[in-house]
């Protein structure tokens, strides 16, 4: 059995002993340091089909916006697969991402922890781009100030991409 990892050595060395043992993804789980259980682990920066970034309001109460950015990229997330497919967005304030219903659906990164609540679908589009569902069943659209709010319908929901 694989025990664990260190820090430094990330998933791939999780992937190589999978490989090595001709163990399927759906056959391991994976402990993280937040106390749920996660199967995939990617990070990178969102970008809307707009070349639009997102970032999270880092003075105030963690709102999520996008804007356009020249030459920059926005901010680092961290998406974690867990077990039924859903994703969990981490933002590099050690906050994970919600869609706050008491505040119509604006998306903020501020929650200590991780549940239900705090997961999202990524669903593929066609284009190579990707949507997402909010635990409200809204899809994640922007507002006139450019917040990220779920209320949209799939048809009216930005377009994303994780760049690495």
């Amino acid at each position: 059995d694989f025990l664990g990892f260190a820090e430094t050595e990330g998933v791939d060395s999780l992937k190589r002993w999978m490989d090595s043992n001709k163990r399927d993804v759906d056959e391991v789980q994976i402990i993280s340091e937040f106390g749920f259980t996660f199967q995939h682990r990617q990070n990178g920066y969102l970008v809307s089909a707009k070349n639009e970034v997102v970032y999270y309001d880092k003075s105030g109460d963690g709102r999520l916006y996008v804007r356009t950015e020249v030459g920059g990229t926005g901010d680092y997330w961290d998406v974690l697969t867990v077990k039924d497919g859903r994703k969990i967005l981490r933002s590099r304030n050690n906050r994970f991402v919600c869609a706050e219903l008491s505040s119509v659906g604006e998306i903020i990164s501020n929650r200590e922890e991780a549940g239900y609540w705090e997961s999202f679908i990524f669903e593929e589009l066609d284009n190579g781009y990707f949507v997402i569902k909010a635990a409200n069943d809204k899809y994640i659209g922007v507002t006139s100030d450019q917040k990220l709010i779920a209320s949209e319908s799939k048809e009216g929901a930005i377009n994303f991409k994780l760049y690495k």
